[in-house]
This record gives C-alpha cells, structure tokens and sequence, in this order.
C-alpha cells in the first residue's frame, strides 16, 4: 500500500505500508491423542492480544495463552485469537486412549503339575510377560506356561498412544497324587507295593493304614518312602491277609502349604488281594 504525500505543488514524497493479512492457517491445531485421562498442556501457537480457550463438552474456559487441561473423555477444543481487533478461530480434538490389557484366562486358574497352559492377553498393540519385572520372559499376546509351583504371571501392555496398562494372573499348581485302589503284594513283582504315585515335595507328612476293626497296621512319615518304595502288604514282618484296608493321609505341599489330598481326600480304601 502506497501514500502519495504533498503539500507543495512542487515536492512530492511516498510512503509504503506493509499490509501483512493474518491467516487462519497459523492457527492449525492436530487432533491430540493421550493416555486418559490425563493432563495436558495446550499453547497458543501465535502471539495475540488475547485468547480463549473452550472445552466443548465439559465447559473448561480459559485465556491465558497456555494452559493445564485435564481430560477425562473424548473433547473438542474450540479456540479463538483476537488480535488488532479481528478474530481467528479454530477447533481440534483430545482423543482419550483408555484400552486396558487384560488376560482372557481371569485372576486365577489351576493346572496340574507337568501340565502347560497358553495366558492369553488382549486390548493392547503389544505385550511384554513377566515374572520378575527385571526379566521379560515373552513378548506376544499368548505365552506358555508350565510352572512346577504357584506362580504370579505379570503381562504390561502398550498402546498405539504408548499408554502402559497391567494385569496379573496367579497359577496354582496342583499335585495330583494317586493311591490306586488295589495291590497284589505276592511277590511277581509287579504291582507289589502300595505307593502313592504322582507325590511330590511334602511336609508333615503322615501315611496310616488301618484293618477293618480299626487296628494301625501301617506308617510312614517318610513321603519319598511312599512314592518309591510303599507300603508291602505286611506288619512286623508278617504278611497281612486279603481284604479291604482302610488309609488315612496327611501334610502340606512345601511349595503352596495346601493340604495334601488325594483325589480331593484324606482317606480311602483299598483291596489287597494275593
């Protein structure tokens, strides 16, 4: 924009004047993903007279040329910039990532010792399993596990956003001991011995065997006794006759301190037959 100045007839002087339009395109904001909900600091991307920030759904206001917004959902940011007495305007998004990991299996689940089972986890872009959160022991939405005694499993899962969520699911390992109901202790050496099969690590152990009328023919408080050697039919040397024996069992799982059962017992029966 020129000025032509005179106040002679004879002298003549211009003057320029920059005109510089202010665009709204200075004022583009990108839609903000976040960890949500959260706070998060919001700065005017120019310099104006004053400014005014507006929080469509949840009425937040302010001008100041940045501020703390903390969002609790999905919103949309209305701002507007006065400067030399014309305003700008514009809008843009807080998008709130809330997804959390979780592992489909639930809190708590048993498996059998010697058994494996697959954790699977979901709501997450990726996943790191722990047991020691120095250690990752697998990354993946599905690990395998086949723990030999109750076990917390640890699963972090990070979002498109890098949000960070964790869930947890405790293993119980059951000890699936077996008494069989029948021995033939007749020396062909085979099925000779009444052993507890599948018996692991016990304490306070205590293994009793009683006749019909009630009499303690056996005891052992040895339960690597009963899982390699067992119980042969006899008392003090002499060998028992056929019948039905009756058992008592007691102790505590060394690595859970669970009771020691037997098919979800602490006593049975069983047929010794020559």
């Amino acid at each position: 924009l020129y000025s032509n100045l005179t106040k002679d007839p004879t002298c003549e002087s211009n003057v320029a004047y920059i005109i510089r339009p202010i665009s709204e395109d200075s004022l583009q904001f990108d839609d903000i993903l976040i960890c949500g909900p959260n706070q998060i600091n919001l700065s005017s991307p120019i310099k104006a007279d004053s400014v005014q920030w507006t929080a469509v759904k949840s009425g937040v206001t302010a001008t100041t040329d940045s501020f703390n917004y903390f969002a609790t959902e999905n919103d949309s940011i209305l701002f507007q910039a006065y400067i030399n007495n014309c305003v700008l305007n514009t809008s843009f998004l807080i998008k709130l990532d809330t997804g959390l990991v979780a592992i489909e299996n639930g809190e708590l689940i048993e498996i059998n010792l010697g058994s494996s089972i697959n954790l699977r986890a979901k709501g997450a872009n990726s996943y790191e399993w722990f047991t020691d959160p120095n250690t990752i022991l697998s990354e993946g939405p599905e690990f395998s596990v086949n723990p030999t005694e109750d076990m917390t499993y640890f699963v972090n899962g990070y979002s498109t956003a890098a949000c960070e969520s964790t869930d947890s699911i405790k293993v119980i390992v059951k000890n699936q001991a077996f008494i069989p109901d029948l021995f033939t202790p007749n020396g062909d050496g085979v099925n000779d011995h009444l052993m507890i099969y599948g018996l692991q690590a016990v304490k306070d152990f205590q293994f009793i065997v009683y006749n019909r009328n009630g009499q303690e023919v056996f005891r052992s408080e040895d339960y690597e006794y009963m899982r390699n050697t067992g119980w042969n039919g006899s008392k003090d040397g002499s060998r028992l006759n056929p019948g039905i024996y009756f058992w008592k069992i007691k102790g505590n799982y060394k690595n859970s301190n669970r009771p020691l059962l037997i098919e979800d017992k602490t006593e049975g029966k069983v047929h010794l037959s020559r």
